[in-house]
């Protein structure tokens, strides 16, 4: 918070105070917004790997084709 330290001091302009912290604000609220758009398709990326996972469980023996240990 080196912001808080330079407006503590006397004579500085609370002006250029304000305008530097809504820079540092508006910094990190793309970097959340962008986080959060990560968040998001990872998310999305999860369930689409459950329901792919849950479909191979209910349809394994379609793989029984590829099971090298069957004498069938």
């Amino acid at each position: 918070m080196n912001l808080i330290n330079e407006v503590d001091k006397p004579g500085s302009d609370i002006d250029i105070y304000v305008g530097k912290l809504d820079k540092v604000l508006e910094e990190k609220e793309n970097r959340i917004k962008d986080l959060r758009n990560k968040l998001v398709k990872f998310s999305s990326m999860l369930k689409k790997e459950e329901m792919i996972s849950q479909h191979l469980l209910n349809h394994n023996d379609a793989f029984d084709v590829f099971d090298l240990n069957n004498e069938n």
